[in-house]
């Protein structure tokens, strides 16, 4: 056979477009966060109601059931928001906790940011509250009342100092006639709004018990007609004649929240835990309570209907409606908190959300799922056999299920919206207990599968000693220790390679652990081993950038990538773990908490510092990604978890923040590349490192040529998209030097592709 005689197989590199309508443009950011926690709410438009909480801003309009969302991908300046408010135009107003604003004129489809708080010098810039008055909006911070003209886009003045001997935080204003009164910590600061300088300490009176307000923080106000009404956390007054009385009729309960519609008064009061809304015909009338108790309300708005909303820290909005409430939220995800991804071949996402109580169930988004059905929550509520709601960890298996590993009862094996089974100390099969004395607890650090199909299962030190599990045929069970004789097992992540090696990291950002980075094969005697037990270590000693490895990776030439607190380590040949090795110079110092691979094999490195993406290899930065440099629409800096839908070209990037979305270019990748990689080149024989030929296909053979077509050898593939030639021929001696050709075939005996090689006889 002659080199003219070879059929060659090119790779095809194919982007292609985002068709789907589900997709938005390459390029484009996307933020999905929990809209359920609200902290505020606010009636806008014609029978709408604004809510703004942990994830960003919604408005939910009942007359159709549509959702207005708003996330930092859409130009808010942050989605940890505080307040909500409509102004006199009716533009609509969102506040957060780090002091930035951001507002959204009335007919208009985008949002101005607005940062002078943020950007001051203040410490505390919390916004509380948008209170309007005509042409002006009074932006209520925790420093103080700032004075914003819509005609002029601009602040006027800011009053912070009220004559107190510390600083109040402020909770709300109100203007009465002339006078402008703020809520705070420490009572109640009122002042005339002709004063020459109200920025004056001498300008504002002060008042709190001894001017007949009950003690306690002043938190909302309310003004029906010329009286004003105000709340604190030791109950309600009322101004009458230049003096304060109670409003008894709500007693010394702790006031949340007064509104008022027309003339009338509502309130939401904390009563022992339980919180309740109330209507009054004037002031000073008795209550009439609405509706029954609704737990865990922040927020209450009324319309100019008088429908009541009230603001819910886990539900979104709650509308009173027949003696009722109803609860409704937009299809989002339940938890800011994203701490494991995998991607299923169909597009399907799954979400681990946490360990230690943090957690809230597991979740499943499917982008072409029916509109308001896109996200799942699957907790203990709604399948109690689950048994409790940390789950962290999700594994899609090749038949189509998905492993969701646990913080204390094992693993759940999904299949749709089906629980099939989970794994425990108490099944069969069952997992060994994770702590001595506790037979039930048990954590299950990763599940992987290996090429025939086999489900790993990581038993976090399981008190026999049995750390790792490999499950065949749903029952049958082999069970393997950590031989090491370090007694490790604190193992969090595990990837198998393409020679069926098991790697297992010991750290996640949250728990750490400096023993190294860890390896198995219960099939082949790797070098390293230690004795003929299968299991190896590996540390700084060995090479490693660091002992605390936090995420793991296998790229599509095989290699295998070992994200550290300090760096990246990856192994070009994993068959020898303690050779060729190399690091990522864009990735040094930096701690690796995430890595995945896309079509191309690039790599998508998630650190504290945002994401990277490096070459193939490793050696060039080809983007970042930060909150600065994409204008807020990286949700968070600190990645906790990436994963690829290369089907669709979207990066789905998980923070303790939300979920970002960059939608990138779909590639797909046919068959080969046009040369194999070999190395080293020129190759010197005899040599203590074999010549490595990488880039195959599963199950290929290799064929040694002369240049001119004669046979030198041939042999089968070690496996792991590899194949090592020591440079001897058919009888064992080593070649003479020249130029060979190294042909590859696929298990047909078709020819995919070649290579040359230089040989240097020594």
């Amino acid at each position: 056979m002659t080199m003219n005689a070879c059929r060659m197989v090119a790779v095809v590199l194919t982007v292609l477009s985002t068709a789907s309508a589900q997709v938005p443009a390459i390029g484009t950011w996307e933020s999905f966060t929990s809209l359920a926690g609200v902290r505020s709410v606010a009636a806008v438009g014609a029978g709408a109601v604004a809510a703004a909480g942990s994830g960003g801003v919604f408005t939910y309009y009942p007359s159709d059931g549509r959702y207005d969302v708003a996330t930092n991908a859409d130009g808010l300046a942050s989605n940890e928001l505080t307040a909500v408010g409509e102004d006199a135009s009716g533009g609509l107003w969102v506040g957060a906790a780090d002091g930035s604003i951001n507002h959204r004129p009335a007919g208009a489809t985008s949002w101005r940011k607005i940062l002078d708080i943020r950007e001051s010098n203040r410490l505390l810039k919390r916004i509380q509250r948008f209170v309007p008055k005509g042409d002006t909006v009074f932006i209520v911070s925790e420093f103080g009342v700032s004075v914003y003209r819509l005609s002029r886009l601009e602040f006027g003045d800011t009053y912070a100092s009220f004559g107190y001997a510390l600083a109040p935080v402020c909770w709300d204003v109100a203007v009465v006639r002339d006078t402008l009164w703020v809520a705070n910590d420490q009572g109640l600061a009122g002042a005339w709004l002709g004063s020459t300088n109200l920025s004056a300490p001498t300008s504002w009176a002060r008042y709190g018990p001894l001017q007949g307000l009950p003690p306690g923080v002043v938190r909302t106000l309310a003004t029906i007609g010329d009286t004003l009404v105000v709340g604190s956390t030791a109950g309600t007054s009322v101004r009458v004649q230049g003096a304060f009385v109670a409003q008894t009729s709500i007693g010394s309960v702790q006031a949340v929240r007064l509104r008022v519609v027309g003339r009338t008064l509502f309130s939401l009061t904390n009563e022992a835990g339980s919180m309740v809304v109330s209507r009054m015909a004037h002031a000073l009338a008795a209550r009439t309570t609405v509706g029954p108790a609704v737990a865990s309300a922040v927020d209450m708005a009324v319309d100019a209907a008088s429908t009541v909303w009230v603001g819910v820290t886990d539900g979104g909005v709650a509308r009173l409606s027949g003696g009722a409430w109803m609860l409704s939220a937009p299809d989002a995800p339940a938890t800011n908190r994203f701490v494991d991804l995998a991607v299923q071949p169909d597009g399907t996402l799954w979400v681990g959300t946490g360990i230690n109580g943090g957690g809230r169930g597991f979740m499943r988004f499917r982008r072409d799922g029916p509109d308001n059905e896109r996200w799942t929550t699957f907790t203990a509520a709604s399948k109690p056999a689950l048994m409790f709601n940390d789950y962290y960890k999700v594994a899609p298996a090749p038949d189509g299920t998905v492993w969701v590993s646990s913080w204390g009862w094992g693993v759940a094996q999904m299949r749709g919206d089906s629980l099939l089974r989970r794994l425990d100390t108490q099944s069969t099969p069952a997992l060994a207990p994770t702590i001595a004395g506790d037979p039930v607890f048990v954590v299950v650090g990763d599940v992987a599968h290996d090429a025939q199909g086999a489900a790993w299962i990581v038993n976090r030190t399981a008190v026999d000693g049995n750390v790792l599990v490999r499950l065949t045929n749903d029952t049958v069970v082999t069970k393997y220790r950590n031989l090491t004789g370090t007694g490790e097992g604190r193992f969090a992540s595990l990837v198998i390679d393409r020679n069926g090696t098991k790697w297992l990291a010991n750290s996640e950002p949250t728990l750490q652990s400096a023993s190294g980075l860890y390896f198995f094969n219960e099939s082949t005697a790797l070098p390293g081993t230690v004795g003929s037990t299968g299991w190896g270590v590996l540390t700084q000693s060995d090479g490693l950038a660091n002992n605390i490895v936090q995420s793991l990776a296998v790229d599509l030439d095989g290699d295998v990538w070992a994200g550290t607190a300090l760096g990246v380590t990856i192994f070009n040949e994993p068959s020898n773990p303690r050779t060729r090795r190399s690091s990522s110079f864009p990735l040094r110092e930096q701690s690796i908490q995430a890595i995945a691979v896309d079509g191309v094999n690039n790599k998508w490195v998630g650190t504290k510092e945002g994401v990277f993406v490096v070459s193939p290899d490793g050696s060039q930065l080809l983007a970042q990604y930060t909150t600065a440099n994409t204008g807020g629409r990286l949700v968070s800096n600190d990645i906790r978890a990436i994963a690829i839908d290369a089907s669709s070209g979207i990066a789905y990037l998980g923070t303790e923040s939300g979920l970002s979305a960059l939608i990138i270019p779909t590639v797909q990748t046919e068959r080969q590349y046009s040369t194999l990689l070999v190395g080293p080149n020129p190759f010197h024989v005899p040599s203590d490192l074999p010549l490595a030929i990488r880039r195959l296909m599963p199950q290929t053979r290799i064929k040694v040529l002369t240049i001119a077509g004669a046979l030198v050898t041939e042999f089968e593939a070690q496996g792991g998209g590899r194949a090592f030639w020591d440079g001897r021929d058919r009888t064992g001696a080593f070649v003479g030097s020249g130029t060979y050709v190294i042909v590859a075939f696929n298990e047909n005996g078709e020819q995919l592709t070649t290579a040359k090689v230089a040989v240097v006889r020594r």
